[in-house]
């Protein structure tokens, strides 16, 4: 047998690599879902049935998925590259999934407390007129508040469901008649008219 045809069975026999194929990008593209539907406010609310660790859950495991995935990419196409010695297109669809979210997350902000304002006013001139001193899990816009209830001197105060509800809380003060004095460790900062930003730091 001569050298030349041993040589081409070699070449034929050789271990042929992949570059990523399209499983990656896919697998990309859902956990950049979950985590666009928590950002947005997209996602089921959290009272009822749920909780707050459901959505950090969520979160935690689909930045877990896009580490994984974004390991086995680099380690597929620094293979590719090095023994096949060619480029493919199939290399860039993950980077480019990743680079869109964030773009798109950076461009579009998830909707703020100015654009569903109204709707606490509304709640809060409600809360004000009536009897109650509370009203528990509401759903204003993508915001979910775990408390509202009234204050001294006409102030009415939404705390904001947090993902860990541990040793504090913030949300938002409507005090038609300044600055409010809170409760705790409390500090607030004027949004705009009657409307504050607050936190509530637990020392108890």
């Amino acid at each position: 047998m001569s050298e030349m045809s041993v040589d081409g069975k070699r070449s034929r026999a050789r271990k042929r690599y992949r570059p990523p194929g399209v499983i990656l990008p896919v697998v990309a593209a859902l956990a950049v879902m979950v985590l666009f539907c928590l950002h947005y406010g997209w996602w089921p609310s959290r009272f009822g049935t749920s909780s707050w660790a459901e959505p950090l859950l969520f979160f935690l495991g689909a930045l877990l998925v896009l580490v994984v995935v974004g390991l086995i990419w680099a380690v597929r196409t620094l293979i590719y590259a090095v023994e096949e010695r060619q480029w493919s297109w199939w290399i860039l669809p993950v980077p480019a999934v990743v680079l869109v979210a964030v773009a798109v997350g950076n461009l579009v902000p998830p909707m703020a407390f100015e654009d569903v304002r109204p709707e606490f006013e509304d709640a809060a001139q409600e809360l004000l007129a009536g009897p109650d001193q509370t009203r528990e899990n509401l759903e204003i816009g993508r915001f979910d508040i775990d408390k509202a209830f009234k204050g001294s001197d006409g102030t009415v105060y939404f705390r904001e469901e947090s993902w860990f509800g541990f040793g504090s809380s913030s949300g938002w003060v409507y005090s038609p008649n300044g600055q409010p004095v809170g409760f705790g460790d409390f500090s607030s900062t004027l949004i705009d008219g009657p409307w504050y930003e607050y936190t509530e730091v637990y020392t108890g």
